[in-house]
């Protein structure tokens, strides 16, 4: 019988591995077989219990039933499972540990606050007069840069606070009277913080011989409650002040390490103004652009029409007059795919009726190189859909012409709100934004949409034309 018990034994266990219970329904069936087969059992084998616990018991009551190890290859097994260990996750201690160290950090960050007031407070009292002398301002200013360049490291270092540094030394000078009330509001936390632990580091001592609070004579617990409940409000009025300090800090950081409200308002304004004159200078172009092809193109192919249609009129040999005609009729024909060439490039019907992508599939099917297109976008408005079309003919066309490409790769995308447009060739390089020209057209267009435009071209290619829009 022991025989059976132990292979019933080693099948269960069988079922066992370190990290998971498969199986545990044939495994506690085969147990309970173990049980019912006739030997002495142990009233707490019967207790509800996880498997890998209840065969662990009856491995040791079978193996030392005789005073010899008869299971084995069932207690191998049982190593091998283990049991398992209830702990705390890693994840939770990485996270507690991770809690605790910003906790420090920030703490340290506000001592450090206070310790700068110290600072800050002398220098914004000594410089204010000397604003009034205006030779002294910029040394004021430069000063005062400084002085917050520092605390823009304390806030990156222990806040984990990133601020611009698009500020000037007015703006930083602003910044250092706020800032060091602040600080001095921190040294007061930090004041009574020490005082705080002055004091209970006193009422320990008496506590601990016995005394009444105050040292006056013998002390009851009743008399230590009061003090106890002081120095609990003491040491949360203690944490809030150190992270109001802390929140303060950064707002105040938000406020004053930027440009200010009146500056970006200006910025704006002469942005808009230049953008409206790029945009109606690029209008102008466009409409150079279109008489120059209208003239070069178009025009000579009517021009050599007319002049095949009169000498045919002129021609007395009837087979010499067909001949004309024939040819009259492909100039003709010539003369139709050059003017529909250029309705393309003044604005392709196709972005109306179908949408951007069949618009660039028919400009892929158009070109005289191969061009692949990767387009993954859903339809944006037509506005940028105008924008990123005259881009990528621009592109396609300038790759054909002046790049000696081989290869054109249109790439469509959006990254998060923004609209990415990226035209790559295998051409000679060298493309350059000059003050004019086709690139400088395209630029000016995409700045009109707030967007922003880069060629990058180095000798001997690639050439990758980017456009970055905004899309909502």
């Amino acid at each position: 019988m022991g025989e059976v018990a132990e292979r019933e034994i080693q099948a269960a266990a069988w079922h066992c591995s370190p990290g998971e219970m498969r199986n545990t329904t044939v495994g506690s069936a085969r147990l309970d077989r173990v049980l019912r087969c006739g030997m002495p059992v142990r009233r707490d084998l019967l207790e509800p219990a996880p498997l890998h616990a209840r065969m662990a018991k009856v491995a040791g009551w079978v193996g030392s039933r005789r005073g010899k190890p008869r299971c084995r290859i069932a207690t191998a097994r049982l190593e091998k499972c283990g049991k398992p260990q209830y702990s705390v996750p890693t994840g939770l201690a990485s996270l507690n540990d991770v809690n605790r160290s910003r906790v420090l950090r920030r703490t340290a960050g506000v001592g450090l606050g206070a310790l700068m007031a110290l600072v800050e407070l002398p220098y914004v009292v000594l410089a204010a007069p000397l604003l009034a002398v205006p030779a002294a301002r910029p040394r004021v200013f430069r000063g005062a840069r400084r002085l917050a360049e520092v605390e823009r490291a304390r806030l990156r270092r222990f806040f984990d606070a990133r601020n611009g540094d698009d500020y000037d030394g007015r703006r930083a000078l602003q910044y250092l009277v706020p800032r060091s009330l602040t600080g001095l509001l921190a040294l007061g936390v930090w004041v009574c913080v020490g005082a705080g632990v002055v004091a209970a580091a006193i009422y320990f001592v008496q506590l601990v011989t016995g005394q009444a609070p105050g040292g006056a004579g013998e002390g009851t617990p009743l008399d230590w409650l009061p003090v106890l409940g002081l120095g609990a409000i003491a040491v949360f009025l203690c944490g809030q002040g150190l992270i109001g300090v802390a929140a303060l800090d950064r707002r105040l950081a938000r406020r004053f390490f930027g440009p200010s409200g009146q500056e970006l308002l200006r910025r704006r304004v002469s942005e808009l103004a230049t953008t409206r004159s790029e945009v109606v200078e690029a209008v102008n172009g466009e409409r150079r652009r279109i008489e120059r092809d209208l003239h070069d193109g178009v025009q000579q192919r009517l021009v050599a029409l007319g002049i095949l249609l009169g000498r045919a009129r002129r021609a007395d040999d009837p087979q010499r007059a067909a001949e004309l005609v024939r040819q009259a009729h492909e100039e003709s024909q010539e003369a139709l795919r050059e003017l529909r060439e250029v309705s393309w490039r003044v604005y392709p019907i196709a972005l109306d009726e179908s949408g951007l992508e069949a618009a660039l599939e028919s400009l892929a099917e158009r070109a005289t190189i191969p061009v692949d297109l990767r387009y993954a976008l859903d339809e944006p408005s037509p506005e940028l859909a105008t924008v990123v079309y005259f881009v990528v003919s621009e592109s396609v066309t300038n790759a054909a012409k002046h790049a000696n490409a081989n290869k054109v790769t249109i790439a469509v995308r959006r990254e998060e709100t923004k609209l990415v447009a990226e035209i790559t060739d295998d051409g000679c390089g060298g493309a350059r934004i000059g003050s004019s020209g086709g690139l400088s057209g395209l630029a000016r267009r995409v700045a009109a949409m707030d967007g922003e435009f880069s060629v990058q071209s180095p000798e001997n290619g690639p050439t990758i034309v980017r456009v970055t829009l905004p899309c909502e």
